[in-house]
């Protein structure tokens, strides 16, 4: 290619990308704002938020406890990992 249309089309590639950054910028700029959540939306209006609430959830015990009571439920022990080795023959380059 002459070295003249490389230039232009460079400068051509380099115009349009900064065009539509600038134009996608000002889109986003100006979109609307996203609705609201349901329960966000409920709290705001002043309705009961009763059907949003969490579940209430027992205490998690420490380690302590569960250490000094191991009856208390199922008995912690570490699982039994296997011994794996696998024997790859070597690689051997011929001098580089």
């Amino acid at each position: 290619m002459n070295h003249l249309v490389k230039t232009l089309l460079r400068l051509w590639i380099a115009g349009v990308s900064t065009a539509g950054l600038i134009l996608g910028w000002v889109a986003l700029a100006h979109s609307g704002k996203p609705a609201p959540l349901a329960g966000q939306a409920a709290a705001n209006t002043g309705a009961s938020t009763a059907a949003f609430s969490a579940p209430q959830l027992e205490a998690i015990p420490s380690l302590d406890e569960l250490v000094a009571n191991p009856s208390g439920g199922s008995q912690l022990s570490a699982p039994i990992q296997p011994s794996v080795t696998f024997n790859f023959p070597r690689l051997r380059t011929m001098g580089s």
